[in-house]
């Protein structure tokens, strides 16, 4: 099936998912950077990980790097919609 989008059509979604996008890569880079800073933090306060603020550290670590990993997957996936609407899709004859 073909689906024809305008110019106008594609922009107009365009705006919604390149705004969505940014907010993504955004939130992705401050969790990066919060988890590092959390990480350097950790290691100057010797916390033992079998402490109870080592597991609540460690959990939080882990937590952050699946959120990392998901936002990272829905990035790569508003990416491919905006490429999507900008070049379209290859069409194999």
């Amino acid at each position: 099936m073909n689906i024809i989008l305008t110019q106008k059509d594609a922009d107009f979604i365009l705006k919604y998912i390149r705004a969505d996008l940014q907010k993504v890569t955004e939130t992705n880079v401050k969790l990066v950077e919060r988890k590092k800073e959390f990480a350097n933090e950790l290691k100057k306060q010797d916390i033992r990980e079998d402490s109870f603020a080592g597991s609540i550290a460690k959990s939080f670590l882990y937590i952050s790097e699946e959120i990392t990993n998901e936002t990272d997957a829905i990035e790569k996936d508003l990416t491919k919609c905006v490429e999507l609407l900008t070049v379209g899709s290859e069409v194999s004859a």
